[in-house]
């Protein structure tokens, strides 16, 4: 059995550089998907269909910017270009939820990041964005009085590690790769942190609500599946604001939404929405999507807003369809500066 797990490593490792050689994207099926993904920092991957005529234009702009990211890197294996035939491998493009063609993934060391490359479809614009995605996720820390300096809006994770060689800055550095569009990372190491180390390494979070109180990580600073878990959760709050860049990506996850409109100088209603949805619904938060935005910036489709909240109060009370309308009427009653609320139909 290792015998045969060792030769398709290998079959799979020629077929990478083969492809990276002439200047392919590597094309990827079921049986190298995991361990070619696996092995790249970071991955874009190209899910088209042969029929599409944007996927069509895509293919050798796709292809050059791979061939030229290969040449320029001093070590391309990190960075790897990679595409689907979504009818060919029907199975892979519904496990990644591929619904339009043709659609760029981002993948880093083998984990689906929640957004798409949504930028210029050039040779130029993809290479700048491979570079930019591969820059340092965790910033160095030069001293604890820094740290009060970062900025409390953004929130942050913050290691204080022995060295970098350790296991536990490693693990740390993995987790700050996949989650670094998420969360700040900042890492003090060596004698900057022998204050804060007194027991040890250790991991914390910090947002504007916890400021002087830091959330401690503590479970084993090795196990990375435990790390990533309890740093997703921080890193990606239960109440979102919605903006035009992220805004394609919520509507695609497919989930049921609830959408506070408010004022931009309303900061009072916000916060009570934040704190009464995280008392009601925090755990069906893998299920359903809150939401912040502000009333002059967007148009509503295919929502059901009300500006009076006596017209929404009787709406919800006598339409079933609504997810969580109680909940939502709860909210109401406790909102008195709502503008207008939004709320999709199941």
């Amino acid at each position: 059995m290792k015998l045969d797990l060792y030769v398709l490593s290998l079959s799979t490792l020629f077929a990478l550089c083969r492809q990276s050689v002439n200047g392919e994207a590597v094309s990827l099926n079921l049986n190298n998907v995991d361990s070619v993904l696996g092995a790249s920092d970071l991955a874009i991957v190209n899910f088209y269909a042969d029929w599409c005529k944007f996927s069509q234009i895509l293919a050798p702009t796709f292809d050059e910017a791979g061939k030229k990211i290969h040449e320029e890197k001093e070590n391309p294996g990190n960075i790897v270009f990679a595409k689907v035939d979504c009818d060919r491998e029907g199975t892979l493009a519904a496990r990644y939820r591929i619904n339009k063609y043709p659609t760029l993934k981002i993948f880093r060391g083998g984990v689906m990041m929640k957004k798409e490359y949504r930028g210029q479809r050039s040779v130029e614009a993809l290479i700048q964005f491979a570079k930019d995605e591969t820059k340092p996720a965790i910033h160095d820390v030069e001293s604890l009085d820094a740290l009060n300096e970062i900025d409390k809006k953004k929130l942050s994770i913050i290691g204080f590690f022995d060295s970098k060689d350790s296991d536990h800055f490693r693990t740390f550095s993995r987790v700050a790769s996949i989650l670094r569009d998420d969360c700040q990372f900042h890492a003090a190491v060596g004698p900057v942190s022998v204050t804060e180390r007194q027991a040890g390494d250790h991991i914390n979070f910090r947002s504007s609500t916890t400021l002087g109180q830091d959330i401690i990580y503590d479970k084993n600073l090795n196990d990375f599946d435990a790390l990533h878990t309890w740093a997703t959760q921080r890193c990606t709050p239960l109440v979102r604001e919605i903006t035009f860049e992220n805004a394609e990506e919520l509507t695609e996850e497919g989930l049921p939404f609830v959408i506070l409109f408010h004022h931009p100088d309303d900061s009072a209603t916000p916060d009570l929405f934040r704190h009464r949805v995280q008392i009601e619904v925090a755990h069906e938060k893998a299920r359903k999507r809150f939401t912040l935005g502000w009333l002059k910036t967007f148009d509503i489709c295919g929502l059901r807003c009300d500006y009076d909240v006596r017209c929404a109060h009787e709406a919800l009370s006598a339409d079933p369809r609504v997810p969580y309308h109680n909940v939502i009427l709860a909210m109401i009653q406790t909102l008195p500066g709502v503008h207008l609320l939004c709320w999709k139909l199941l």
